[in-house]
């Protein structure tokens, strides 16, 4: 029996000024309530520039409902590995607190303990991350913290048909496997079908008697 993490990427342009954030916020929030209708725990992954005005009030509604907020590079689209140990971990300490302000006044922070890669890694990623405290599970190879490889991400398909078979066949193998899905997918309507073929996914799944966990627990 396959067990299955989804990881919602909450997408946001990478620094640029907050040009029409709502519908940024709103892909993010129409992924994680489906995924929710169809009873997937959620893992919502997040970088600083994803934790902007609206998004965070997308995050913070969805914390206050059991999601998992997970931790993610600084810069969307510029890999850690391209800086030097000081500034990732100056850079992983702004996005860490950026992500624990998701929360209501007068509430508790979220935990965070997962941390998600976007690009390239390197040792000093490692040591960044360690240097946080918090963090035991990610997304790349390390000894010292517990570790669980993207098996499936939607980035990696054009068509949603073989983005679901995809995923089929890896729970008929009896596989598990994380799944990262990019709510960008949603924002631009050439890959809306996307979530359609995630939500079949997800049915088919849980009919084979896969069990939906989050990041955390995979």
């Amino acid at each position: 029996m396959s067990k299955i993490c989804v990881l919602v990427d909450c997408f946001h342009p990478d620094g640029s000024s907050v040009t029409n954030d709502s519908a940024y916020g709103n892909a993010v929030n129409t992924v994680a309530n489906k995924l929710i209708q169809l009873g997937v725990p959620l893992s919502m992954v997040s970088h600083r520039y994803a934790t902007v005005s609206y998004i965070r009030l997308v995050l913070t509604s969805f914390f206050r409902k059991g999601a998992e907020l997970v931790l993610s590079d600084y810069y969307g689209s510029k890999p850690m590995a391209g800086f030097d140990l000081a500034m990732q971990k100056k850079m992983f300490a702004e996005a860490l607190a950026a992500l624990k302000k998701c929360y209501v006044c007068g509430e508790a922070q979220p935990v965070i303990t997962s941390y998600v890669h976007q690009l390239a890694t390197n040792a000093d990623t490692l040591e960044a991350i360690k240097s946080l405290g918090c963090i035991n599970k990610v997304s790349v190879v390390n000894d010292d913290i517990d570790y669980a490889p993207v098996s499936v991400s939607d980035a990696a398909f054009t068509d949603y048909m073989a983005f679901f078979s995809e995923l089929k066949s890896a729970v008929d193998s009896g596989a598990d496997l994380v799944i990262r899905f990019s709510s960008k997918s949603v924002y631009y309507s050439s890959k809306s079908l996307m979530l359609d073929a995630l939500a079949a996914f997800v049915i088919y799944a849980k009919s084979c008697g896969a069990e939906f966990v989050q990041y955390r627990d995979f």
